[in-house]
């Protein structure tokens, strides 16, 4: 079984969205969905609704009574998992049909502790009732390890991993804030190198209204100082996934990939105004 981890407050159109997403993953083992809410609206009518539409799919959802952190709610998430495999997803990406199948085939025949997929960031932006897509830039690189000393080139909802690895490491370090993420991989690293699927199976929600923490990076030094001084990794410049495309010294590293997504916004489409606050970037 393959777990996924989703951690969510006050965003139940984008979750809806993001459960018929996972629901139409092409994947032959079974999935477990583990949705936590941190303290906003009850996720439960958006949980019931797509487990009665989706049968093959198992669900596991809980309600926390008041806000404790992303990074909290994705480990209590976790301790729910059942699979041998977990998978996180933000509520606001998607992931293609075929996500969790490529990663799976990959990892169950490896001694590699984790996977990756690559990406695509796209820019929404709703006006009117409508969505519209915006930039659309692909977010693939050569040895994903050999930069996570200076930067974080993996998306979470890219990321497959075994459990029996997350028990070795003893989890996700709340102290960590923003950059769980990147600390994770770091420690992950420690147990093998990951494995790369080269199709851009995920697409990374860019909020092109700036509604997203990390389109002001530098709100999240506190948590950035935090993870240097954690790894020793000195002095590093607050950065997001869009502006890492940027950055010269990384265009050695810049992969080719396959692109799959052919530009339907339907993906994004909630069936209703999107409120709230969310965990993405």
């Amino acid at each position: 079984m393959i777990s996924v981890v989703i951690a969510t407050r006050n965003r139940l159109p984008h979750l809806r969205a993001c459960l018929r997403a996972i629901a139409r993953q092409t994947v032959a083992t079974s999935v477990q969905v583990c949705v936590v809410n941190d303290g906003g609206v009850s996720v439960a009518p958006v949980v019931e609704q797509v487990q009665r539409k989706n049968p093959h799919i198992h669900f596991w959802f809980h309600d926390l009574a008041r806000h404790r952190g992303q990074v909290y709610a994705r480990h209590l998430a976790i301790t729910a998992a059942r699979g041998e495999f977990i998978a996180f997803c933000d509520d606001d990406d998607r992931w293609l049909p075929n996500h969790l199948s490529s990663l799976w085939s990959l990892l169950k025949a490896s001694d590699a502790a984790w996977a990756h997929t690559d990406a695509e960031l796209v820019e929404v932006r709703r006006r009117d009732g409508r969505i519209e897509i915006g930039g659309r830039f692909p977010f693939a690189w050569k040895r994903a390890d050999l930069l996570l000393r200076r930067y974080n080139p993996l998306l979470p909802s890219t990321i497959l991993y075994k459990k029996s690895a997350h028990l070795r490491l003893g989890g996700l370090d709340e102290s960590m804030g923003h950059y769980w993420d990147w600390d994770f991989w770091l420690r992950l690293s420690t147990l093998s190198r990951p494995l790369r699927v080269p199709m851009a199976t995920v697409l990374y929600g860019l909020d092109a209204d700036g509604g997203q923490a990390s389109s002001h990076p530098d709100s999240m030094r506190p948590y950035l100082t935090a993870l240097t001084d954690k790894h020793g990794l000195g002095e590093l410049p607050t950065m997001n996934f869009r502006l890492m495309l940027d950055q010269p010294d990384l265009a050695p590293y810049r992969a080719e990939t396959r692109i799959l997504w052919d530009g339907d916004p339907g993906l994004w489409d909630t069936g209703e105004a999107v409120t709230g606050e969310g965990f993405n970037g």
